[in-house]
């Protein structure tokens, strides 16, 4: 896993996350987008876009998908804050 202390930006550490996985993460996006109930095509693009982010409720959501540690999950909610 990507270390999520190294990244000021979630979205950046989210890419880069997805791509460390197997086969570069293909179809992470869209169990990611289901856990944080988006659309795929909603979640990729606020991943893409500098103006769009995330709710702090679709955070969490996304946190428990990934299964970050509490710490690594209070520093996350805050980079989306």
């Amino acid at each position: 896993m990507e270390e999520l202390f190294e990244f000021d930006d979630y979205k950046q550490w989210i890419r880069a996350w997805v791509k460390s996985l197997p086969k570069r993460g293909r179809g992470q996006l869209a169990k990611m987008a289901e856990a944080a109930q988006m659309f795929p095509s909603s979640l990729s693009q606020t991943l893409g876009q500098t103006d769009k982010h995330v709710t702090l409720e679709q955070a969490i959501l996304i946190a428990d998908h990934i299964g970050l540690s509490d710490s690594e999950r209070r520093y996350f909610l805050l980079l989306v804050q």
